[in-house]
C-alpha cells in the first residue's frame, strides 16, 4: 500500500509536467496578444485569467508531493497527504466533465499531440483519484458527533474568513464556467448561467463536506465540519450547502456563528482539539455546552 501511495504521489508531480511539455502554446500566445490589445473583448482577458488560475492550481498540486517527500514528521506528512488527496479528487470531479464536453464538442475530430496528452492526463488522474480515495489519511475523522467529545476548539472568525477567501478562489480555479458569462458569442442567457453557477457552487461545498468533511480552506487551517448532536452525514452537508445561498450568509460569521452552521446543527472545529470522552459513565455535554477553548460557536 505504501509503495502504491508513493508511486501515485510521484506521478501526480510528473504527469502534469509531461503534459505541458508537449502542449501547444500557440493558442495561449495568441490569447495573450488578444487580451492586451487595445479595445479587445473582456472575454479574452477573463479566458487568460481562467487559464492561469488553473495553471497555478496544477502547479501547487504538483509541488505538494515534493514537499510531502521532503517532510520528516509523520503528522505533517499525513496532513499534506490529506490536502493532496482532496485537491486532486475535487479538481478532477469538476475538470473531467468540462474536458469531455469540450473535446466532443469540437468540429475538428483530428487529435493533435497536445490532445493525446490531455486524454492521457484525464485517464491517468482518474486512476490516481481511485487510488487516493482508497488510501485514507491516518488522522482522518469521518462521522464526528461533538457530543462524543469532552473538549473542542471552534474555528475563529479569522479562520472562517480564510475559508471563505480560499474556497472562493479554489472554486473559480477548478470551475472556469464563470468565464462564459463574459463571452458575447456563447448565446447563453444570464438566467441559465446563474442557475448553472449556483448548482456548481452548491455541488462544490456538498461534495467537499460530504466526502471529506472539509474544504480546501478548512484543510489549510486544520479544521473540519462536525455535527453538534448527531454524526456528520451527506444530508447535513447538502443542507449546509443550500443554506449558503441565503443572501449575506457568506459574512454571517461576523455575527458570531455562520447561519449554515446554526440552521443545520453543525460546527467547524479544529481537528487536533477533539478529545474523546474516555469515561463511559460520564454524561456527554449537550449541544452548546462543550468545553470551548477558542472560536465563536455559541
Amino acid at each position: 500500500m505504501n509503495r502504491t501511495k508513493t508511486i501515485t504521489l510521484a506521478l501526480i508531480t510528473i504527469l502534469p509536467i509531461a503534459q505541458y511539455s508537449v502542449s501547444d502554446n500557440t493558442l495561449i500566445t495568441e490569447l495573450i496578444k488578444l487580451a492586451f490589445s487595445p479595445g479587445s473583448n473582456l472575454f479574452y482577458f477573463t479566458s487568460l485569467l481562467s487559464f492561469f488560475l488553473d495553471l497555478i492550481t496544477v502547479s501547487i498540486t504538483s509541488l505538494l508531493p515534493i514537499i510531502y517527500f521532503a517532510t520528516k514528521k509523520n503528522d505533517k506528512k499525513d496532513r499534506l497527504y490529506a490536502l493532496i488527496r482532496y485537491m486532486v479528487i475535487i479538481r478532477y470531479i469538476f475538470i473531467a466533465p468540462m474536458f469531455l464536453l469540450f473535446q466532443f464538442g469540437q468540429e475538428d475530430q483530428n487529435l493533435s499531440l497536445s490532445d493525446y496528452a490531455s486524454w492521457v492526463g484525464i485517464f491517468g488522474f482518474l486512476i490516481f483519484c481511485m487510488i487516493l480515495w482508497n488510501i485514507k489519511p491516518a488522522s482522518e475523522k469521518h462521522k464526528v458527533n461533538l457530543s462524543d467529545y469532552l473538549s473542542v476548539s471552534y474555528a475563529s472568525k479569522s479562520s472562517r474568513f480564510m475559508h471563505l477567501l480560499i474556497d472562493s478562489i479554489f472554486f473559480l480555479c477548478i470551475c472556469p464556467i464563470w468565464n462564459i458569462f463574459f463571452n458575447p458569442d456563447e448565446g447563453i442567457s444570464h438566467t441559465k448561467w446563474y442557475i448553472t453557477f449556483i448548482i456548481l457552487f452548491v455541488t462544490y461545498y456538498w461534495l467537499s463536506e460530504a466526502m471529506f468533511r472539509s474544504t480546501l480552506g478548512k484543510y489549510i487551517t486544520g479544521t473540519m465540519v462536525a455535527g453538534t448532536n448527531q454524526p456528520m452525514q451527506p444530508k447535513l452537508a447538502f443542507s449546509r450547502s443550500i443554506c449558503r445561498l441565503i443572501p449575506l450568509e457568506a459574512i454571517s460569521f461576523l455575527t458570531g456563528r455562520d447561519w449554515h452552521d446554526k440552521f443545520t446543527s453543525t460546527a467547524v472545529v479544529h481537528v487536533n482539539s477533539l478529545q474523546t470522552n474516555i469515561f463511559e459513565s460520564e454524561t456527554a455535554p449537550t449541544t452548546g455546552e462543550f468545553n470551548q477553548t477558542s472560536g465563536t460557536n455559541q
